[in-house]
């Protein structure tokens, strides 16, 4: 993480960055987020984190990633085929309520399996507006549950 950190301090011209097959624990959350406090990436535009296993500890360094201002002008955000345990997405979703990803025009959340509190947060993101520019959202049909009460999770977040 840390060589990456570096890459993108250098790099400022970036336009778009991809984390595949990373593995996002507490440690690397730990030194993803410390080392993330000063970097500013206004040239890029997209993010996205494919078939990646994510604690809760690396929700935490990827929320402050994308909240705290190091991408100001992302517009476009893909979330796909990650391993996101309960908690992880919980802050995931949640980091949607205060308004942070108000930018973010194009929202792909795509074979994640999601918990139905992370869905509760995401609708009430929408339904308090904190995603203005949204424009095309993606979200699979089929979503694991941790509640039995919501028999469908996609059900509960466009009902």
């Amino acid at each position: 993480m840390e060589k990456l950190v570096n890459f993108l301090q250098k790099k400022q011209n970036i336009t778009s960055l991809t984390l595949s097959n990373c593995y996002i624990d507490a440690q690397c959350g730990e030194v993803l987020n410390e080392a993330l406090e000063n970097i500013n990436l206004p040239n890029i535009t997209e993010c996205k984190l494919t078939s990646s296993i994510i604690g809760a500890e690396g929700s935490i360094a990827i929320t402050k990633l994308l909240k705290n201002g190091n991408f100001p002008n992302l517009v476009k955000l893909d979330l796909i085929s990650n391993d996101i345990d309960v908690e992880s997405g919980i802050i995931l979703m949640s980091a949607l309520r205060d308004g942070s990803f108000s930018n973010i025009k194009e929202f792909n959340l795509l074979y994640d399996n999601v918990c139905n509190e992370g869905i509760a947060a995401l609708r009430e993101s929408w339904n308090n507006n904190m995603l203005p520019n949204l424009i095309k959202f993606s979200f699979p049909f089929s979503i694991t549950n941790d509640n039995k009460d919501m028999e469908m999770s996609n059900e509960y977040l466009f009902g």
